[in-house]
């Protein structure tokens, strides 16, 4: 019963009254469109949780906007992934995709003028990113 129900989840599932038919391991490995967005896919998620892991060591201030596209990049990275398994964007009925990528992108263009907005309107308030750093291989600062 659980087989089947996996089964009939990644081969093949209903959305919005349309089947779209998720593509086997092997299609998608003797597709090159599909396995180019398999590891763009992979790029993209690992490279989220590459920002995320980094976030720690950058100012306060910098934080949040630094979690925000780091979220974005992994989920932007499972968008890939999706569109592998069941299709392009480009075929009827996969307009949801094409919207999900679409908010991605707009995240990550609108990430430029949100962190010129932190460096410039906090410039006063952040360190220089030499200090932080020598604060931290100092140790100054750290709790103990």
């Amino acid at each position: 019963m659980i087989q089947a129900a996996l089964t009939s989840f990644l081969y093949g599932k209903k959305m919005s009254g349309r089947r779209i038919d998720v593509r086997s391991p092997m299609e998608i490995l003797d597709d090159s469109y599909a396995a180019f967005n398999l590891i763009e896919g992979l790029f993209w998620i690992i490279l989220g949780l590459v920002a995320f892991g980094v976030s720690s060591r950058i100012p306060h201030e910098l934080r949040r906007f630094a979690h925000v596209q780091a979220a974005n990049l992994g989920v932007f990275g499972v968008s890939d992934i999706v569109e592998a398994l069941a299709g392009s964007f480009f075929e009827p009925g996969m307009e949801w995709l094409f919207a999900w990528k679409a908010i991605n992108v707009i995240l990550l263009v609108a990430a430029i003028p949100w962190y010129l907005w932190i460096r410039f309107a906090l410039r006063p308030i952040l360190p220089p990113a030499s200090e932080v750093h020598e604060r931290e291989e100092s140790g100054v600062g750290e709790e103990k």
